[in-house]
């Protein structure tokens, strides 16, 4: 081989070396700035494109918008139905937005379920939100994966530049504390920041924070709403309510730290606290000879569609030697309706371990009559609302909780009425053949202790009088 044959055999070994090593480095370069999951910009690729907005913006005295979309109860989807489906249903939405948006706009995975798009030059004040029901609108068709359809949904929270922040760290947290506001304020909506968000995004930190310590240093407290039987006037059980007593907030409110909670997935240790409290309160109730009664549960979106739930529950009361049938679990309409095939799954293996289940804040959601009586619970609950509008002179009214009271005799279920706040509304729902109620007239909700005394007036026999309407 001769000299001009090896220059020519090395140059092309040469081109080959330098191609291979542009396109290693060009793979190199792409995941390092790209999800792998989805293929979308990842945080350090937004980041240069938010660095460079910033910049023109500042230079041409331009507005830009920055969305961050968090999806609604991803985690229930992600427990209940695995990882390879979370999978799917994320990449799945990367495409929708993907087909939603235009190819000079930036969308990218932040990780989790946290997406972000960054939209620059917007021609008109109104156009954020224009492009905000778009994103919204992005969700609104079912996601077919294989044979599963899933409805999903997202919060989204929007900051403008430069009118609430001129930097990076500012448009991002800004843009989360709006989704954090359009998730508490009822999901599935988008919010713009203002400035009282930042407060309230700290109030919000403060709680998840807290909610950590709240089990372990004895925070949290149960207390016990009695339920009355409305006919014979007699006690025939509570509902346990969780209460926190935070050492620097003061009472916290369920309705403001149990959303923290379902967000941060916190609720879980939760649930099962409560679950563990009320079987030592059943417990020390049956030894001073009291009579037994059965206890409701809330159980959050999340741990109802967890899959060792019913595991996890007799676990609990199997170690305290609870009779089952002492214990009552409630979901609401809107969690049961969710994924009514799942939530009739589930209804059956906790029924096959021996407990009762309601449906609470009934009238509120969109049931189908079908999946009720597929479902077969124990109970149905008059959402509040409901009753606390009972007056003789509301003839509408009475025919509304009539009609719910009369479905839930037809389907060999018992209803509760929450709220009973008047003898005349008391007076209505047994004209109706209500079978029990709970509210503030009847009793507000107990301590432990305190509900042991209310047991303890009826002499340790079978019934306790309830005060007459």
């Amino acid at each position: 081989m001769n000299v001009l044959t090896v220059a020519l055999v090395l140059s092309i070994l040469d081109s080959r070396l330098e191609r291979s090593a542009t396109l290693y480095t060009r793979s190199l370069q792409y995941q390092a700035t790209h999800d792998a999951l989805t293929g979308l910009p990842n945080r350090y690729l937004l980041t240069d494109r938010l660095c460079h907005a910033i910049e023109r913006g500042a230079r041409a005295k331009t507005r830009f918008a920055l969305y961050f979309i968090d999806l609604d109860a991803f985690k229930v989807i992600n427990d209940s139905m695995g990882h390879t489906i979370g999978d799917q249903l994320l990449k799945a939405i990367a495409d929708r937005l993907r087909q939603t948006m235009r190819k000079e706009d930036t969308i990218a995975r932040l990780g989790g379920d946290e997406f972000v798009v960054l939209v620059e030059e917007l021609p008109a004040s109104g156009a954020a939100a224009h492009v905000a029901e778009k994103l919204l609108g992005a969700f609104k068709a079912d996601i077919a994966l294989g044979t599963t359809r899933i409805r999903a949904s997202a919060s989204i929270g929007i900051s403008l530049y430069p009118d609430d922040g001129t930097t990076i760290d500012a448009l991002l947290s800004h843009a989360d504390a709006a989704m954090y506001g359009a998730k508490t304020g009822g999901r599935n909506a988008y919010r713009f920041f203002e400035e009282a968000m930042n407060i309230a995004s700290k109030r919000t930190a403060d709680i998840q924070q807290g909610l950590h310590r709240a089990i372990a240093s004895g925070q949290l407290l149960l207390q016990f709403q009695p339920k009355w039987d409305c006919r014979h006037r007699t006690l025939l059980g509570a509902e346990a309510l969780v209460r926190w007593q935070h050492p620097e907030l003061g009472l916290v409110s369920p309705a403001e730290f149990i959303p923290v909670a379902e967000q941060s997935g916190q609720i879980i240790a939760i649930d099962l606290w409560v679950v563990e409290q009320v079987c030592q309160e059943l417990v020390a109730w049956l030894a001073a000879g009291l009579t037994p009664i059965r206890v409701a549960v809330n159980l959050s979106r999340i741990n109802f569609r967890s899959a060792t739930l019913v595991d996890d529950i007799t676990r609990i009361t199997d170690r305290h030697g609870i009779d089952r049938s002492a214990m009552m679990f409630e979901i609401t309409e809107s969690v049961a309706m969710e994924n009514a095939e799942e939530t009739k799954r589930t209804i059956d293996r906790l029924q096959q371990a021996g407990f009762d289940l309601a449906i609470d804040d009934f009238g509120t959601g969109y049931s189908s009559l079908s999946y009720l009586q597929q479902f077969s619970v124990r109970q149905l609950k008059v959402d509040r609302m409901f009753v606390n509008s009972l007056s003789p002179s509301d003839t509408k009214g009475t025919s509304v909780v009539a009609a719910i009271i009369n479905l839930a005799h037809a389907l060999n279920m018992d209803v509760v009425a929450e709220g009973g706040e008047t003898e005349s509304q008391l007076a209505i729902l047994e004209s109706l053949s209500c079978d029990e109620m709970q509210g503030y007239l009847l009793a507000k909700p107990l301590p432990g202790a305190d509900f042991a005394d209310l047991l303890l007036q009826a002499g340790r026999v079978d019934a306790l009088a309830m005060p007459a309407a």
